[in-house]
C-alpha cells in the first residue's frame, strides 16, 4: 500500500487507549492497520445474540431493510464521523467494498456498521471467522496486525449489501485495477 498519506486524525484501538492509528490514503483506497474487535450487531446466530453488547441494528441494511447479519456476513466497522475524520469526505458510504488482511489471509467484505467515533479496528463475527481470528464477541479478536483496505467512490459499492459474492467479485476487480498489471 506504500507510505501512509494521512487523511484524518489518529485513532485508538480501544476506549481509553493511545490514539496512534492513522487513517491513510493511497490512490483509490483508504486504509489502516489496527486490532480487531468483534462486532455482533445485527447477528441472528445464538453466539451473537448472547453478546452482552449486542445491538439489533446495523448502519447498513439489506435489500429488505433488515439489519446486516454479523453472524454470516463479513463486514467492517468504520468510526462515526468526527473532527478526526469523515469517511464520507473520503468517498466512503455503507456498502463500500473492503478487503481485510491478516496472517496471510485476505477476505472481502463491505462497510456495514459505524462505531464509536474515537476508536478503530472492528469487524463482524463472520469476518473474524473467515480470517481465522478468534470470533467470540466477548473474548475474541486480536490485538494488532489487521489491515483494513476500503475502496473509495460510487463504483466500489455493492448493489445488495447482503450479497457477499458481489463484494468478492467487485473487490477482486478493484484490487486488480489498484495493483495494475
Amino acid at each position: 500500500l506504500g507510505a501512509c498519506a494521512r487523511v484524518g486524525g489518529d485513532y485508538a484501538t480501544d476506549v481509553g487507549g493511545t490514539a496512534d492509528i492513522p487513517i491513510c490514503q493511497t490512490g483509490s483506497v483508504v486504509w489502516w492497520t489496527a486490532d480487531m474487535d468483534i462486532d455482533c450487531d445485527g447477528g441472528r446466530g445464538s453466539v451473537c445474540m448472547s453478546d452482552p453488547d449486542y445491538m439489533s441494528s446495523t448502519s447498513a441494511v439489506d435489500s429488505t431493510g433488515a439489519p446486516l447479519d454479523a453472524s454470516t456476513l463479513p463486514f467492517i466497522v468504520i468510526p462515526l464521523t468526527s473532527s478526526r475524520w469523515s469517511y464520507s469526505a473520503s468517498g466512503i458510504r455503507t456498502g463500500q467494498v473492503a478487503l481485510v488482511i491478516y496472517g496471510g489471509h485476505m477476505v472481502y467484505g463491505i462497510f456495514g456498521d459505524a462505531g464509536p467515533s474515537s476508536i478503530i479496528g472492528e469487524a463482524s463475527y463472520a469476518m473474524a471467522q473467515a480470517l481465522g481470528i478468534p470470533s467470540s464477541p466477548s473474548t475474541g479478536g486480536v490485538d494488532s496486525g489487521v489491515t483494513y483496505v476500503v475502496f473509495t467512490g460510487a463504483s466500489a459499492r455493492v448493489t445488495h449489501n447482503e450479497d457477499h459474492a458481489e463484494a468478492v467479485s467487485l473487490g477482486s476487480s478493484l484490487l486488480d485495477a489498484f495493483v495494475g498489471p
